[in-house]
């Protein structure tokens, strides 16, 4: 009898450079725990653009057109659709921000072909498109990209077989929302321990941006409107000196508004200072290098009040103390943390958090370094063999 090997496709419309590229580094885990299980592995971009990857043993392929528009999407369905039975695929796997992300009529299509073709589909919808586009305010309700967006997407989900969601409670709403129960999967992704681990030295950043005897506020990630940058971030630049005068701001990241925090940075140079790019293999020292970090968002969105943000656990895994806003899933999936602050989306709820923590660094670095020995629920070794195994079920089923 000849043994039978799953073979499951990696589906990419974006350049890809290393397994550290922040659109890929859950693929590459997933993938190399797949691989270890004995699943064939290969990625495939389907817009005939490069994917380097860093680590053994996985196929790329690139599939490509010379032609653009809509025959050009079709000719490409057409010729992934051809890989796939060529080669005896047995599910396609795309994350939600590196394939297609916009033209969600052309994933839909590509589902409805993998549909008939009985090739099961797996989506990771680590920040679902339409939670997001709505967030972020590139997208307002009821508007009639929204609507066609909604229509999509509800397509889209009775497509897939699996949709993985970054926490349990955004499954849940997912299954409020009509999703079938049997369809969603909800859970933290997972950071991993050899980058982010209480033996993060950040003194040499520190020595670098002569901070040493300040106490450095870190804000490291997106600068997109629900994370509050100008209703929180920028007022804590200006004000925070005035009760905490020894206070530093270290700002690291990108997004829509980070021409208003580089003039905001450049108006306070002594409190404040905005790198544009920190290598994702750099992030822990940069995070070490603080006494605190910040997480602040705008809660009346369903993405940000139902997703998980993975610099808390980064900041915690480091050991270092963190003052964020309470949602959904810090009282379900980060529920019983020690080393957070939480508040609300106010202003003055982060003010006086910080001014309690710098009053008392000892006691919050304490409690932040006693939970980077407890993270282990939340690391990559944990999170990954739970969807993998969630993966399998579904793909091999």
């Amino acid at each position: 009898m000849e043994w039978y090997t799953l073979r499951i496709v990696f589906l990419f419309s974006r350049s890809v450079h290393s397994e550290l590229d922040s659109i890929a580094i859950k693929q590459s885990h997933i993938s190399k725990a797949l691989k270890a299980r004995g699943v064939d592995v290969v990625w495939v971009n389907i817009e005939g653009r490069k994917i380097t990857t860093s680590f053994e043993n996985i196929s790329v392929s690139r599939i490509e057109t010379r032609f653009k528009g809509l025959l050009g999407t079709l000719l490409e369905i057409g010729k992934f659709l051809r890989y796939c039975v060529s080669t005896r695929v047995d599910c396609v796997y795309w994350d939600d921000w590196s394939f297609w992300r916009a033209r969600t009529h052309a994933r839909v299509a590509l589902q409805l072909c993998l549909k008939i073709l009985r090739i099961k589909h797996v989506q990771d919808e680590r920040d679902p498109l339409v939670d997001w586009s709505l967030a972020e305010l590139s997208m307002k309700t009821g508007s009639s990209k929204d609507l066609k967006f909604l229509r999509n997407e509800s397509v889209s989900h009775r497509l897939a077989d699996l949709i993985l969601l970054p926490s349990a409670v955004y499954a849940e709403r997912f299954v409020r929302r009509g999703v079938s129960r049997r369809r969603v999967f909800g859970t933290f992704r997972g950071i991993d321990r050899r980058l982010f681990n209480p033996e993060v030295n950040g003194s040499r950043v520190r020595e670098k941006l002569n901070l040493s005897d300040r106490f450095v506020i870190g804000f490291i990630g997106h600068f997109n409107r629900f994370r509050l940058i100008e209703e929180v971030i920028i007022p804590l630049i200006e004000t925070t000196k005035i009760r905490t005068p020894n206070a530093f701001f270290l700002i690291a990241g990108s997004g829509d508004l980070e021409e208003r925090l580089r003039e905001v940075c450049g108006r306070y140079p002594q409190s404040a200072l905005l790198i544009e790019y920190i290598p994702y293999q750099e992030v822990p020292e940069y995070l070490a290098a603080c006494d605190i970090t910040l997480s602040p968002l705008e809660i009346s969105f369903e993405l940000s009040l139902n997703a998980t943000s993975l610099k808390i656990i980064e900041s915690l895994m480091i050991g270092r103390p963190v003052v964020a806003t309470r949602n959904r899933a810090s009282d379900v999936d980060f529920r019983g943390l020690k080393g957070v602050i939480w508040v609300g989306s106010d202003l003055k709820s982060f003010q006086d958090a910080i001014v309690k923590i710098a009053a008392n660094p000892s006691y919050y670095s304490g409690l932040a370094r006693e939970q980077a020995m407890e993270m282990e629920r939340f690391s990559t070794d944990s999170t990954i063999p739970i969807i993998v195994d969630k993966v399998i079920e579904v793909c091999g089923g």
